[in-house]
């Protein structure tokens, strides 16, 4: 039951996490003067970056899914301050990436042990 209940989490804040951008997309868009290919890529490049990373990652949970959700926190911070900082649509796809590549991190430390077998 615990385990079900940690591993909703991290998937949660992924739903929120994209739902919160893509509400916001039109501000962005114009705080940036990006295109609507730009505004898609903002929204793309945080669940491209989480789907090709979670395979990989999630055969690294068990033993070690404290040092990951650790490090997958902190590259997820560190792609919240390059977003914070983007002055460009550029820099603010980057840091959506490293959020995303986080937050696969931190959702295969969780996820992963349950859901390796079925990658295998």
């Amino acid at each position: 039951m615990i385990g079900r209940i940690a591993a909703s989490v991290p998937l949660a804040l992924v739903l929120l996490d994209v739902t919160v951008v893509a509400v916001l997309l039109p501000d962005i868009r114009l705080d940036l003067g990006s295109s609507s290919s730009g505004g898609q890529w903002v929204l793309n490049a945080y669940l491209l970056a989480l789907a090709a990373l979670f395979p990989l990652l999630a055969r690294l949970g068990g033993d070690r899914g404290r040092q990951l959700a650790g490090a997958g926190a902190l590259v997820m911070v560190a792609g919240a301050i390059v977003c914070v900082a983007a002055d460009t649509t550029a820099a603010l796809v980057a840091g959506r990436a490293l959020q995303g590549a986080g937050t696969a991190a931190m959702v295969a430390a969780v996820a992963g042990p349950q859901l390796a077998g079925g990658l295998a």
